[in-house]
C-alpha cells in the first residue's frame, strides 16, 4: 500500500527557492498567500549566509493560518 493510500491528510511538500531572505518575508505578506495556487503556504523559510570568514548567519522565518503573517514569528 502506497503512503498516501494509508494516510489520507498527506501532504506533497516541496522546495521553494529565494534569492534573499527578504524575498521570503515578502512573499508570506502577499495578500493571496495560501489562498492561491501560486502562493501555496511555506512551513518555514530559513537563509544561510556567511557575512565574514567564520562567521555564519542564519535566520528563520514562519508563518501559519492562525497567525498573523506581518508577525514572523514561531506559528500556534
Amino acid at each position: 500500500m502506497e503512503m498516501i493510500e494509508l494516510h489520507d491528510n498527506y501532504i506533497n511538500f516541496t522546495f521553494k527557492a529565494f534569492n534573499k531572505h527578504e524575498d521570503i518575508l515578502k512573499y508570506i505578506k502577499k495578500n493571496d498567500y495560501m489562498f492561491s495556487k501560486r502562493t501555496p503556504g511555506i512551513c518555514f523559510g530559513f537563509s544561510v549566509t556567511e557575512p565574514k570568514p567564520d562567521d555564519i548567519d542564519v535566520k528563520l522565518a514562519f508563518s501559519a493560518t492562525s497567525e498573523d503573517s506581518t508577525r514572523q514569528s514561531l506559528p500556534d
